[in-house]
This record gives structure tokens, sequence and C-alpha cells, in this order.
């Protein structure tokens, strides 16, 4: 889907305090006299967040004349306006949805999760109408499958053995179970074939108000030596790599945080999954070294206090583990404590595994 268009009449005030840098996206109209203007403005507007009142019989038949084969969605903060506002809309919208303000929710909260329902309500048409072509590829009819290397390739390849079908699997490493060089296994590192999961893994890095990640807009357009994380000069990027960096960019605050609880949420239903397939197939993790706990270091206190309670929200923190005990148990880390690059550690509910 496209990056979305807002128009905000409602709350501008609390949008802006939290939308402070989202001007490529959205768009704010205070004075509800200029509604005309912005609504036929340069860029067609997708999303409108209004009160209800200042929906006028004239406005929406402007808004919805501009790119007529495109959905757009109208969200209204104060649901008494709901059925006045459908009349004049006349099932010409994708949808209709109140977004009030909970007892107890903060202004930030309310913002997201208002632009989290847009987006939502945009999603139920489907990427169809966001696409001028659409391509159909048939199924194969023969029950013969091949699958080449990869560790989602071998579960999807168990999944379909145990429902009748014929897998075959090609994969140019060697069997990590008898390989004698580590080295040779290519996903590994000091001779363990390992795995991880927590909680919080593969973490959004489009943060935009965390502690830890504070100015990650333009990380990637500087070398390490300039803070950035660029692994080369931003003067060399390739055309495909000035559009990834461009994308990556445009993310706003609001879905930013939305991939964010999304991540969260996809790591805690996996981890009930691979309990569950343990469970079911024993057999497959013989030979597998498994963990109930991750230890996780932190060079900075900032970095350490966030973790925990970013761990403590998802439930997921066992232990805090001050530096003094960190070195009692593991003192090989006395030369990173020394240099005062290791401020302390936690252990986090994970489901580290190896093969022995």
């Amino acid at each position: 889907m496209p990056n979305l268009k807002f128009l905000i009449s409602a709350n501008v005030p609390k949008f802006r305090s939290v939308l402070v840098d989202e001007s490529f996206q959205v768009s704010f109209c205070q004075d509800h006299s200029g509604l005309a203007a912005q609504i036929n403005g340069l860029d067609a507007i997708d999303i409108w967040v209004c009160e209800g009142g200042e929906v006028t019989e004239e406005l929406p038949d402007q808004w919805l004349g501009r790119d007529q084969d495109s959905p757009k969605a109208l969200l209204v903060s104060d649901a008494k306006h709901i059925p006045e506002v459908e009349k004049l809309l006349k099932n010409r919208v994708t949808g209709i949805h109140a977004v009030p303000k909970q007892e107890n929710q903060s202004d930030s909260s309310w913002v997201v999760s208002t632009l989290q329902a847009g987006e939502m309500l945009m999603l139920r048409v489907g990427p169809a109408a966001h696409s001028t072509t659409t391509k159909t590829i048939p199924m194969p009819t023969r029950r013969s499958y091949l699958l080449v290397r990869g560790f989602m390739n071998l579960v999807t390849a168990e999944f379909l053995a145990t429902r009748g079908f014929r897998v075959r699997i090609i994969d140019a490493n060697p069997d990590p179970r008898t390989c004698k060089d580590w080295s040779h296994l290519g996903v590994t590192h000091g001779g363990f074939n390992a795995r991880m999961l927590t909680y919080t893994e593969a973490d959004s890095y489009n943060e935009r108000s965390s502690s830890v990640y504070r100015h990650m807009r333009h990380v990637f357009r500087k070398v390490s030596l300039n803070g950035g994380w660029s692994l080369k000069p931003p003067s060399s990027f390739t055309a495909a790599e000035i559009a990834w960096g461009n994308s990556f960019e445009q993310t706003p605050t609001w879905l930013a945080q939305s991939m964010k609880e999304d991540i969260y949420f996809v790591n805690r239903e996996a981890a009930k999954l691979w309990d569950e397939y343990m469970d079911r197939t024993p057999e497959l993790f013989n030979g597998v070294s498994l963990h109930a706990d991750i230890l996780r270091l932190y060079a900075e206190d900032v970095a350490l206090d966030a973790a925990t309670e970013v761990n403590q929200g998802l439930g997921s923190l066992m232990d805090e583990i001050p530096q003094s005990e960190l070195l009692r148990e593991y003192p090989g880390f006395a030369a990173a404590v020394r240099s005062k690059e290791l401020a302390a550690a936690l252990a986090a509910q994970g489901l580290p595994s190896w093969l022995r």
C-alpha cells in the first residue's frame, strides 16, 4: 500500500504534539474555514480525521470527487455526529469509524490508535484497489514440491510432509551434525549452530520516541564513524539503496509504533507455537540443547533501563543482573567492565537452542 495522506481537523493540537515531524504525510486544519482549500490541495486526501460537525454538505463531494477510483476513509472523534455524516457520504467511502479518546488514554496512545484505525479501514479494500494490474499465479497440480535450503523451508517441508505431500529438500551445505569444520556451515559462529527466539527479536529500527533510538530517521545516511549505521559512504549508494533509504525515512511515527507492537505480538505467538511444536514432534528436537532464558548485555544504563521496561511490559523479564553478579558468573567480561563498555545485563525469556 502506498503512503497514505491524512487530513486532521479534530483535536489538532494533540495530533500536532505527537506528529511533529510527519508533515509530508499529514495535513492539519485547525480553522475549519480552510478545509476546502486543504481538500482541494496538491495531494489527494486518503483518510480524514474529523470531529464530525465540520463536515458540511459540500466538503464530501469535493473530497470524494478527487481520485474517484481510490478508496477513502473517515474517522470521527465525536461518535454522535456519525449518523449525519453517513447521510452526507452516501456510502461512498471505504469506511467510517468512531475514534473517541478513552478515559485515562494518553494523547500519544490515542493519536497512534486513531491513525492505525484509518490504516485498517483502508486495508479492508485489499491491495487490488491500489494497483492497476493483478497477476494470478496458478498453483501446481502435482503433489510434489522442491524446497531449497533454509530454516523456514525446513519447517515448511515438515508441514507439507505431515499432510501427505512428497517433499524433496536440497541443501548445498554439509550436515551440521557431522560437519567437522564449522566455518563450512555459513550460519553459525564459534562452532555452535545456534538459533534464538525472544519476544523483542527483530524489533523495528523505525523508532521515533525511544530513549535508546532517539534519532533513527537518517541513521542509514551516515557511516558508523559519524554515528550512523551505513557500511559504506552514502555518496556510493545505488539507486535501489537510495530508494530503500527514502522508504525507511518516510515511515511515520504512528506506523513505526504500530510495527513494533505487531512484531512483539508475532514473537509472543511464535513462542507459543514453538512450545506446541516441541510437544507435538519431540523427535525433531533430539540432539538440540534448549534453554529457557537469554542473557542480554548492555553497554549503557539508558539502554538497560529501556530494555528492562520493555521486557517487563511483555512479561518476558526473568532477572535483572547487576554488574557485580554478572562478573561473578561470567568473569570473561571483566575487561569490558574495566573499559566501561558493559553496564549490566538482564535475563529475558526466550528460546536459545543449538545442535549438540
